[in-house]
Formats: structure tokens, C-alpha cells, sequence
């Protein structure tokens, strides 16, 4: 015979396969590669359109201007009001990483002798805007084990009641 405890223990022994939400083994990395590659090859941000310039006027400086303006993907839709807080905090120098409300888009804003260091912002961002996906994730499926258990609980309690 099959005890309740039993069922519930196979039971909460699936729910709790949190394997499956698996943990980025991603580190940052100050990797050289073109910056708008990586952004296209990345999941958080779709670049929708770029602008470059230097400064005709001042030679000598040999500094070069990019934007680009992006959009989060929508896998992130849910986490837009975490991201938008975090970048509120600020970012690293050479940075500039704002949110248009108007046109619902990002606008990054850097020289381009400073790409390594949007590089490392963004693997960072990225890192800290997946484990918040994945915590929700988990957290989702505990609450969801939570009202099974309060189901069962309530059922159980009928039948020892009636």
C-alpha cells in the first residue's frame, strides 16, 4: 500500500528538479571581439541601429564616438524594471548605458577606445540579469509546490474530516 507521504515524496522530488533551471557556467571575460558581435550574438539586447563619429576637429585626440541603440529581447520583457534600476545605480566610466521610455529602447554610448571595459559591463549585466531569470524560475516552482501542498493538505483533511 502507498502511503500519502510516500506520493508526496516522489511527488516533491520532481517538482524540485531544479537542474533543470541550470546555472550559467559563463564567466566575464575582457574578450577582444567586436562589441556590436557580441551584443548580436548575445540574448539580452537586439541591436536595432549603430552610429559612429570622430572629432574632424581635433586630430590629435584620435577618439572615435559609437552608439548603439538596442532593445531588450523578449525573454527579458519580465525583468526590464530590475534592469532599468540597476543601470540608476550608474556604470563604469566610459560607459553610458540609458533607457528611452518614449521609444521603449537602450542607447549605448561609448569610445571606442573603451570597448573592452562596455565588453566586461555588459558580460557582468548579463550575468546578473540571468541568475535574477533563474531565480524567478525557482521561485516560481516553490510557490507553485507551495499551493499544491496546501491543495493536498486541504483534500486530506477533508477525507479525515468527512
Amino acid at each position: 500500500m502507498v502511503h500519502a507521504s510516500q506520493i508526496n515524496s516522489i511527488q516533491s522530488q520532481k517538482d524540485f528538479a531544479f537542474h533543470k533551471i541550470s546555472k550559467s557556467e559563463k564567466s566575464p571575460t575582457g574578450n577582444t571581439k567586436d562589441l556590436i558581435q557580441a551584443l548580436q550574438e548575445g540574448s539580452l539586447f537586439k541591436v536595432r541601429s549603430q552610429a559612429g563619429f570622430d572629432f574632424p576637429n581635433f586630430p590629435e585626440t584620435n577618439k572615435k564616438f559609437r552608439v548603439l541603440y538596442m532593445e531588450l529581447n523578449h525573454d527579458f520583457q519580465d525583468v526590464q524594471a530590475i534592469l532599468n534600476g540597476f543601470l540608476a545605480l550608474g556604470q563604469p566610466q566610459g560607459v553610458i548605458l540609458e533607457f528611452d521610455k518614449t521609444q521603449n529602447n537602450y542607447s549605448l554610448k561609448y569610445y571606442l577606445q573603451d570597448a573592452s571595459s562596455v565588453m566586461n559591463y555588459l558580460d557582468n549585466l548579463t550575468l546578473f540579469i540571468n541568475e535574477e531569470v533563474r531565480f524567478k524560475k525557482i521561485l516560481k516552482r516553490i510557490l507553485e509546490n507551495n499551493k499544491r501542498t496546501k491543495i493536498e493538505e486541504r483534500l486530506l483533511i477533508n477525507e479525515l474530516i468527512a
